[in-house]
């Protein structure tokens, strides 16, 4: 059994993964991270629960963002789900196309697999209160 602490280590390496593939645009790795059954709900959209629509959400996606950044803000482990509340941080082409900074805030619920490892479940974010 794992301890919540062992628990948060796993899932900010998970995060390290997650940015890393977004800011390579390796939407094979980015979608490795997400359980097979898992919903993203971008601001404004139907939930997306395929991997053909997670695959448009990110793509489209990588087009735009630059330099993302997840930040933790709060995490809360419940057995084989953990809740995370963070902030993302990335910069996208302004109206005279460089780039500026942007900010939303993020939900995950993580899902332990079978295979010990974790796995976004749901991922869901909104513009950032001001």
């Amino acid at each position: 059994m794992t301890t919540d602490a062992q628990t948060a280590v796993a899932i900010a390496a998970r995060n390290a993964q997650w940015m890393a593939a977004f800011n390579a645009e390796d939407i094979d790795a980015l979608l490795a991270i997400y359980d097979h059954d898992a919903v993203v709900v971008p601001p404004g959209a139907e939930p997306m629960n395929t991997p053909a629509a997670r695959a448009a959400v990110f793509t489209a996606a990588m087009q735009t963002l630059k330099e993302v950044r997840l930040v933790t803000t709060k995490l809360a482990v419940l057995g084989s789900h953990a809740y995370e509340n963070g902030v993302a941080h990335f910069r996208t082409a302004g109206p005279d196309g460089r780039l500026v900074p942007v900010t939303v805030d993020y939900l995950v619920v993580w899902k332990l697999g079978a295979d010990g490892v974790w796995y976004y479940h749901i991922d869901l974010w909104w513009p950032a209160s001001v």
